[in-house]
């Protein structure tokens, strides 16, 4: 059975927002640094909170580069451009439905006023 053609451009559509958020996920190499566990200040012990004191340092440390990676040029660049590819191919998909469209009702005028004129 023929799918109607809005239906198509809907899935066309969701395609499309599909592809761009798995290229936007393969760009993900950015790992977040996980936030170090502070012991209770009360209960713990001197070097428990010097290791603390070290595990935050660290920890900043982490999150700085983490920061720099997400704010880099060049990954932002590689995905704006595979972005721009699958906007393109999106656009002349939907060209190319233009098109057929307009040649579909074309033909489909021809032939409402081929069987009002025939006897």
């Amino acid at each position: 059975m023929k799918r109607p053609a809005n239906k198509t451009l809907i899935t066309t559509t969701a395609s499309a927002v599909l592809m761009m958020s798995i290229a936007s996920a393969s760009f993900a190499g950015c790992k977040r640094p996980p936030v170090p566990e502070f012991p209770d200040v009360e209960l713990a012990s001197h070097d428990e909170i010097k290791q603390a004191s070290v595990d935050v340092n660290e920890y900043l440390k982490k999150t700085d580069s983490y920061l720099r990676c997400e704010k880099s040029g060049s990954r932002q660049t590689v995905a704006q451009r595979k972005m721009r590819k699958v906007v393109k191919q999106y656009n002349t998909m939907i060209e190319d439905y233009k098109v057929i469209l307009a040649e579909y009702n074309k033909s489909n005028k021809t032939a409402i006023v081929t069987a009002s004129v025939t006897p």
